[in-house]
């Protein structure tokens, strides 16, 4: 098997307000059918929506989590690839409870992987980053009031207070913290 080195892949389109999943396997197929992967690769996920649940890493059962996960599965089976399940929240708690949060959540991902889809315990494993790796633009954004996020930009608590304040547009504020919350799988290892 030959591996292309391209750092960053996208599994599927962010799930907003419940996207197709047919859509997004179908990206998925598109973006990675015949892709091949190098350790160290960074691998977007779909948005995996928690509970606002005092900190339980819980997930939310009604936003189209288990169709998400099972994209994730079936991708990591397909390429046969050992990863990390990477987790990051966004700034708004304290660095040590946001460590914890993502860590839980990364941990609820990896035991849904394990017990529900049947991957191999050896194939997965979780690290929390909290907010420690701020997300860094791949491509331009566009946020709802139609000011742009350049690519390269780097989503740090200074440049988001400094350049999207809350109080001057909570769209705009709401979606750049959307942005640094996500899951990444980072590859590892390939069978």
């Amino acid at each position: 098997m030959r591996y292309r080195n391209t750092k960053s892949y996208a599994l599927a389109a962010f799930l907003f307000y419940g996207c197709l999943l047919q859509a997004q396997a179908s990206r998925l197929e598109k973006s990675t059918g015949d892709s091949v992967f190098y350790v160290g690769d960074v691998i977007r996920c779909p948005l995996i929506i928690f509970y606002l649940d005092g900190g339980k890493g819980c997930f939310n059962r009604e936003a189209g989590i288990y169709d998400s996960l099972k994209v994730i599965a079936n991708f990591i089976r397909k390429h046969d690839l050992v990863v990390e399940v990477a987790n990051h929240t966004d700034y708004r708690n304290d660095e040590r409870y946001n460590l914890k949060l993502s860590g839980m959540r990364a941990r609820s991902i990896v035991e849904y992987l394990i017990k529900e889809e049947g991957i191999d315990s050896s194939m997965v494993h979780a690290k929390g980053y909290g907010e420690t790796a701020p997300r860094i633009i791949q491509k331009d954004v566009t946020l709802p009031s139609g000011k742009m996020l350049h690519k390269g930009t780097r989503l740090t608590r200074e440049w988001i207070d400094k350049n999207v304040p809350r109080l001057v547009n909570k769209d705009d504020y709401e979606t750049v913290m959307q942005l640094n919350r996500r899951t990444e799988l980072r590859v590892t290892g390939i069978r």
